[in-house]
């Protein structure tokens, strides 16, 4: 997309957000409670807002109690366009408090200009590599897993690394202090939510679809153009890895089967 095309683009965004009530009171809703300061409203942050409006529902949703000092893991960054936005939800989450954020992105060539910028900015730490080979074990007390799950036809598509999903949430387990939560996100295509069948009913705290609540102009504008997706968002603790069952990705469906008792079937 050009630079003009984005400029155009950016410009209908905030036209359609000034005449949607909806959107309008997420948005200053957000700002109020957090402390965001909006610089231009466009097609970026305004998914971080929906993002943050999530988080929001599930921590509510989970009834979480956070410690006064907490060290967070964000695996697959990505850009981390919405890194300052997560900071301040969790610092400022019912009552404030120090949060350590670490990020994890295996593209370090394709976004390592963008991510080491908000690592600068909002003073985080970011490791290049494949999760698998991080080894913190037991540092964190909260790992976020954002829209990073899918099947090994996409992975090889993207040029990232494939776990199946079993050896993805042991690790990612070992990676968390005792009780500590895992915070997962995952789109509705291509079967990508169904990876959360992989956690325990037990440890689900909150487990919910979530849509933005806006007007029907701008949602078809939120799809269209910014690719935002329904989601599926689970918030489980620790241990929160069903042993009893095994999840696999099956490429003829593209889908992912839980596999229980000799029986399969897909979210």
């Amino acid at each position: 997309m050009s630079w003009f095309e984005t400029r155009r683009i950016n410009k209908n965004v905030r036209n359609l957000v000034s005449l949607d009530p909806q959107c309008q009171t997420i948005i200053e809703r957000i700002e109020n409670s957090y402390g965001l300061q909006r610089k231009q409203l466009g097609l970026r942050n305004l998914s971080n807002y929906f993002f943050i409006d999530m988080l929001e529902q599930a921590f509510e949703k989970a009834d979480l109690k956070l410690s006064s000092e907490i060290t967070v893991l964000d695996v697959g960054t990505g850009k981390w366009d919405y890194a300052s936005f997560l900071l301040d939800f969790l610092v400022c989450w019912k009552r404030a408090r120090i949060v350590h954020l670490e990020g994890v992105e295996f593209h370090r060539k394709k976004n390592r200009r963008s991510v080491e910028q908000k690592a600068k900015d909002c003073e985080l730490n970011i490791y290049w590599d494949d999760i698998m080979n991080l080894s913190k074990k037991e540092r964190y007390d909260i790992v976020f897993v954002n829209h990073m799950l899918s099947g090994p036809s996409h992975c090889k598509d993207w040029g990232v690394p494939y776990h199946p999903a079993s050896q993805f949430f042991s690790h990612l387990q070992s990676l968390g202090k005792q009780n500590s939560l895992i915070i997962i996100t995952a789109y509705y295509w291509a079967g990508e939510s169904a990876i959360i069948n992989c956690i325990s009913e037990q440890s689900k705290l909150a487990n919910f679809d979530y849509k933005p609540s806006v007007g029907k102009t701008l949602e078809s504008f939120l799809y269209g153009y910014i690719g935002f997706h329904n989601n599926s968002i689970c918030v489980a603790k620790a241990p929160y890895l069903d042993l009893q069952s095994s999840i696999q990705y099956d490429e003829s469906k593209e889908k992912w089967d839980r596999i229980l008792g000799g029986l399969s079937f897909v979210k």
